[in-house]
């Protein structure tokens, strides 16, 4: 964000489990909110907006809650969330404003759908070319190699777990390989990848499927593979990936 010439400030790390650091990180956003007097504040997810909106309505600023991860329904986090209804919910899907009820019912707030924007194409078909070339052999994929792409979030509802088994299927006479890429954030990510290293290890396929970890050329990794397979066990709030692999 500082890097495209926004201007940040940081509020300190917050968890619900230490009110010190709720106390301390809405201090922090009351501090911030004086000085900038903004029109609205807009928080994204229920997390922020559990802590922020309490802030934000004692000084009379209209709340917007953005949401884009599915809610549960009666978690204790969105319970806290839903102590604040917002001025505004808005939603990054359709299906998102289903479930948003799981919260906020119906009709109040009032909502609104606003997809994600998606950048158009930024490659021409000669850096394809190039890209795929480069990548692949850089990777160890042969011209004649299929390769499986999964570009997401290392959280179980991905699909991950899935294709890997479905992998594991396949003959292996067959000429394929996969990339998995994303990395590990959450300690449940972190054990979430353990568990699917050690199943492509046990089934032998660890010549053939590469955790690529973070990567911040995810456009021309998809220009280098051949299919794009995100197999979700769960419904997708929006699924960017999706778009971006049409391109």
């Amino acid at each position: 964000l500082r890097e495209a010439g926004a201007p940040v400030a940081m509020l300190g790390g917050v968890r619900f489990s230490r009110p010190w650091e709720v106390l301390r990180g809405r201090r922090a956003l009351g501090r911030h909110l004086d000085a900038e007097r903004p029109d609205v504040v807009v928080a994204h997810d229920c997390w922020p907006h559990a802590l922020a909106a309490p802030v934000a309505r004692r000084r009379g600023l209209p709340v917007v809650l953005w949401m884009h991860t599915t809610p549960r329904g009666g978690g204790w986090l969105e319970r806290l969330a839903a102590r604040t209804v917002p001025d505004h919910l808005v939603c990054d899907s359709r299906f998102i404003e289903g479930v948003s009820a799981r919260v906020f019912p119906a009709g109040r707030p009032p909502r609104s759908v606003l997809y994600y924007p998606i950048a158009p194409p930024s490659m021409t078909p000669a850096d394809r070319a190039d890209a795929r070339a480069r990548l692949r052999r850089e990777l160890g994929a042969a011209d004649a190699t299929t390769v499986v792409a999964l570009p997401a979030r290392l959280t179980p509802y991905k699909g991950h777990a899935l294709l890997v088994d479905a992998l594991g299927r396949l003959d292996h006479g067959l000429d394929w390989a996969a990339w998995i890429i994303g990395q590990a954030q959450q300690p449940a990510e972190v054990e979430h990848e353990a568990r699917l290293r050690a199943e492509v290890a046990r089934l032998g396929l660890a010549d053939r499927v590469r955790f690529l970890g973070f990567r911040d050329d995810v456009p021309a990794l998809l220009a280098a593979a051949d299919v794009h397979c995100q197999p979700n066990t769960g419904p997708e709030p929006f699924g960017i990936a999706f778009v971006e692999a049409l391109d």
